[in-house]
């Protein structure tokens, strides 16, 4: 979990993830859908992943109905939301359940570009160089619809030193290639 995130922040997700839980419970022994919308048209297991509780994730995971592959009106899934956290843990839980690292959102987006936004240096190291990681050197040179790839979006969110870094790995790197 990111330790600059309020811990206000982290309780009031906590809460939320309770409440929610607790809807979906209600869905389960009523047979309503599972997949509820929270306001930001994420459902509630996107919302686990961001907050990072793997206990969360597995219940919800082995629960009918919910699906962790799923994505919000955005296109953005699992892999976004572990990587824009920064949470490696998820990231290695998410890739063991079979989430693909590989998607691309609406906006042109992928996780690299998420992590990188938020200057997870932890994240990217195993999103891109770690061999147990799904190895996405390929997404340093993907240009999202603004224009920026993942060394672009680093630099104008203030993390000059990872965008460095990102640019000797991209420079290193320049016919990389997606991982089989």
């Amino acid at each position: 979990m990111d330790p600059t995130v309020c811990p206000l922040l982290l309780l009031r997700l906590r809460l939320r993830l309770l409440l929610h839980l607790v809807l979906l419970l209600l869905c389960s022994v009523c047979a309503a859908p599972a997949s509820l919308s929270l306001s930001c048209s994420s459902s509630l297991p996107l919302q686990a992943i961001y907050g990072g509780d793997l206990e969360v994730l597995e219940l919800l995971s082995s629960t009918k109905g919910v699906d962790i592959h799923s994505l919000n009106n955005f296109g953005c899934g699992a892999a976004f939301w572990a990587a824009a956290a920064g949470n490696v843990d998820t990231c290695r839980w998410l890739l063991a359940k079979g989430i693909d690292f590989t998607l691309v959102n609406g906006a042109g987006h992928a996780a690299v570009h998420k992590a990188a936004w938020r200057g997870h240096r932890e994240a990217l190291e195993w999103m891109l160089l770690d061999p147990q990681g799904p190895r996405l050197l390929y997404q340093l040179r993907m240009q999202a619809a603004d224009g920026r790839d993942p060394v672009q979006k680093a630099s104008v969110n203030g993390h000059a030193a990872i965008a460095s870094w990102l640019e000797t790995l991209r420079q290193d790197q320049p016919d990389a290639l997606p991982h089989c």
